[in-house]
Order: C-alpha cells, then structure tokens, then sequence
C-alpha cells in the first residue's frame, strides 16, 4: 500500500468501513448484550412499545421474551399488524422491531418485562475511542477488512484475494466459535 498519496483521513475511513463491513457479517460473544426493559404505561400506544432512546443501538434482535417466559417467534410487520387486530390477550408469543417500536402479540401491559438478547452495534474508532470490541478480540479480521476497504486505492494489488479469503476464513471461525459455545459439544 503506497500511503504517500494518501491523506490521513483515508484510513479513518478504512477503519470505519471495517467495523461496519464487521458489524455484518460477525456473530461473535464479544458484542453480545442483554437489555432488561420494565414497560411503562407510556410506553405503550396500540400494543406497540416505543423503543426508548435509553436502549443501547443494536445491531441484531437475538431473542425477546416478556416476564422470563419463552422466546418470542419473529414476524414481519404485515403479519404482526393482521395479528395485532384478532390477539388481543394471553402470553406474548410473537415480535417485530420496526420503525424504533417493538411489536408484541399479544400486547405487554404495564410493569411487564421485556427482556432482549441482542448483538450490539461496534462503534467505530475516532479520535476519542481508540479500542472497540472488534479491535481488541479480532484484530486479524479487523485488519483484514481494512485492507479490503482500502481496495480502490491498492492499483490491482494481487494481495486482495489474500486478504478476502483472510477475512472470509477469520470471519467464519469466529462465527463458528460462539455458535460452538452456545451448544457446547452439540454436533453442528
């Protein structure tokens, strides 16, 4: 990489594409989190919960479940709607995040609980924030989509296809790794 044409901000710029490129494609122990959330009555407009500003930004929903009972199904919105309309009671069942709501059937009330596994959005590095998640636990695929990122200033370089089967590779060991750890000796 001939960095003397480069200006400083450019690989700012490769990093922060990394990250997102990461936030992706890595489904890794590292950036998982969990949000206990008790529901308030204004929170509540037509059995749709209003996401509060205070909820972490996640980058994917694992698991929801209200009061500690059993994961929620996934619906799409369409779905959730039409099903809003005819459920009206009994144990939640089903979710769908959209437009910062989340959609419960059938509706939560007041004091129950919402609880969210959910993979946290890596912030990208600055000025201010000079380590993530990434660049601490997987500095070898973060390195990686970096280069991957500066690819159109690399004039053909022969070593990109080295760098994406790095990338790929890495990427799939660590996502194999944390599936690994949530079904212990389990056969994938």
């Amino acid at each position: 990489l001939d960095t003397l044409d480069l200006p400083d901000a450019a690989f700012g710029t490769f990093v922060n594409i990394a990250v997102d490129k990461m936030n992706r494609d890595v489904y890794s122990q590292a950036v998982e989190k969990k949000q206990d959330y008790t529901v308030l009555a204004a929170d509540v407009t037509a059995g749709v919960v209003s996401i509060p500003d205070a909820w972490p930004d996640f980058n994917r929903v694992r698991l929801v479940n209200v009061n500690g009972g059993v994961a929620l199904s996934v619906l799409a919105i369409n779905e959730m709607v039409d099903l809003q309309k005819a459920v009206t009671s009994g144990t939640p069942y089903a979710h769908c995040i959209a437009e910062n709501s989340l959609y419960i059937v059938p509706p939560v009330a007041e004091n129950d609980v919402i609880s969210l596994r959910y993979d946290k959005k890596v912030e990208s590095l600055s000025d201010t924030v000079d380590t993530n998640e990434f660049s601490s636990k997987h500095p070898d695929a973060m390195l990686c989509a970096s280069m991957l990122a500066a690819e159109p200033y690399l004039a053909e370089d022969e070593r990109v296809d080295t760098w994406a089967t790095m990338y790929g590779a890495t990427i799939e060991k660590i996502n194999m790794d944390a599936k690994q750890s949530k079904l212990g000796s389990t056969p994938l």
